[in-house]
């Protein structure tokens, strides 16, 4: 073989190397990404049967609700709790390991032996939902409490700031504000009213959520 030719070969196998070792890496990533998806489910689900079983009569509980933002796109909240004591948004987060957040810090850590995962601070995350919805509904922020429920497989190693809770105690806690802040009579037509702006996302919310999301990392 000549060298010109044994050159080409040898390149050819780095290319293959290359693109095996891609392909692996793909893989591992649609793994990840999918288990991260079953755990945000699962983690919403058990929040669901924790507000169900917990919070009396008066309180309408909605679930997974992707609204349209101003100036398009849309934004998605795992759950509304609507009451006389306000309009309860809940991220869920369902994490393992140790926790470390503040309430002003960008980015909080979950943090396993020998392994460290930076997320978006969820409080900030949250605080957009609800400038979301009470553009939606035309009022004020005042009438919202912006909560966190974090399950109990992680323990949190700094103080946990206000609204930020484990979901054990999420029902309780939406239960300890006691100031009326929606006449009785208008909770069932708040949550319809936020039920249709929902309904404006259209029938498949989820895809369409998604399809805003790429659009905006591409910038």
């Amino acid at each position: 073989m000549d060298p010109f030719t044994s050159q080409m070969v040898s390149e050819h196998k780095t290319l293959l190397w290359i693109a095996g070792i891609v392909l692996a890496l793909s893989n591992v990533l649609i793994l990840w990404l999918g288990n991260i998806r079953r755990k945000g489910r699962q983690g919403e689900r058990n929040v669901v049967k924790c507000l169900a079983n917990g919070l009396p009569d008066g309180y309408i509980l909605l679930n997974d609700v992707y609204l349209p933002r101003k100036g398009g796109g849309t934004t998605q909240i795992d759950h509304i709790v609507v009451s006389q004591y306000g309009i309860f948004v809940i991220e869920t987060k369902n994490y393992s390991g140790w926790i470390f957040g503040r309430e002003n810090d960008a980015e909080w850590t979950e943090t396993f032996p020998g392994q460290k995962y930076h997320f978006s601070n969820p409080i900030r995350q949250n605080y957009a939902h609800i400038c979301a919805l009470a553009e939606c509904l035309g009022i004020s922020k005042d009438y919202f409490h912006g909560v966190v429920a974090f399950t109990e497989k992680c323990t949190f190693k700094t103080p946990m700031p206000d609204g930020v809770v484990y979901t054990i105690g999420l029902a309780d806690y939406i239960k300890s504000f006691d100031r009326v802040r929606i006449d009785p009579s208008q909770v069932p037509e708040t949550a319809e009213a936020i039920r249709k702006w929902a309904a404006e996302v259209g029938d498949n919310p989820a895809k369409a959520h998604v399809a805003f999301l790429n659009r905006k990392k591409r910038g």
